[in-house]
C-alpha cells in the first residue's frame, strides 16, 4: 500500500505599486506559491480599472524589498534588470519564505 503525503499549498500576499503611484495606491495580491509571475500579473491587471486598456504582459515587475512609507510618499526605485521578475518564473522561486507585510515587494511598470 502506497500513501502520499499531500502538502498543503500557500498562498503569499504580495504588496504591489505601480511606478510613480505614492504608497497609497498599493494593490495587495494573494496568491499561490505555485503560480507563475505571469499569474501574478493577470491577478494585478483584474484589480484595478486602470489596467482595463493594456494587456498582462504590458505589465513589467521588478521585485523589492522597500518598507512601506507614508501614503502620499511616492517611492523612488532603481529598475535594474537584475531585480527583474520573469513571466515564467513560480511564486515559490522568488519568495522562498512569506515576504514582509509591512513592505513593497512589487514594482510595475507599464510598457507601452
Amino acid at each position: 500500500m502506497c500513501f502520499f503525503q499531500h502538502r498543503k499549498m500557500r498562498s503569499v500576499n504580495i504588496n504591489c505599486l505601480v511606478l510613480g503611484k505614492p504608497f497609497r495606491n498599493i494593490i495587495s495580491i494573494k496568491i499561490k506559491e505555485n503560480e507563475t509571475i505571469g499569474e501574478l500579473k493577470r491577478h494585478i491587471k483584474a484589480e484595478k480599472d486602470y489596467f482595463d486598456t493594456i494587456g498582462a504582459s504590458d505589465l513589467r515587475l521588478w521585485r523589492t524589498n522597500t518598507r512601506i512609507g507614508s501614503n502620499n510618499a511616492i517611492p523612488c526605485f532603481d529598475l535594474s534588470d537584475s531585480n527583474e521578475i520573469l513571466s515564467y518564473f513560480e511564486i515559490k522561486d522568488i519568495w522562498k519564505e512569506d515576504p514582509p507585510k509591512s513592505n513593497l515587494h512589487v514594482v510595475i511598470k507599464i510598457e507601452g
